[in-house]
């Protein structure tokens, strides 16, 4: 999942809530951009980054029931 598309995001969050009827906490370790970005595209991976951290914030807040089920998104490769 390109972890940088917040619509993506959501919607992997979702269907993972409905396989598993409630997401209790959902752990964001995915990551956008790379070694040595070009300068300007730093500014950008971390206007990314916070959004993510801001979305999983948002996410986890709203996952919390009775029994836990926890989702990781890594980014691949």
């Amino acid at each position: 999942m390109d972890v940088t598309d917040r619509a993506a995001v959501f919607e992997g969050v979702k269907r993972a809530g409905e396989h598993f009827d409630r997401l209790d906490v959902i752990v964001d370790n995915g990551r956008p951009g790379g070694a040595a970005l070009p300068d300007p595209l730093i500014q950008r991976a971390y206007e990314d980054r916070l959004q993510m951290w801001a979305d999983g914030q948002d996410l986890s807040a709203a996952a919390t029931r009775r029994r836990a089920h926890r989702l990781t998104v890594q980014p691949t490769g």
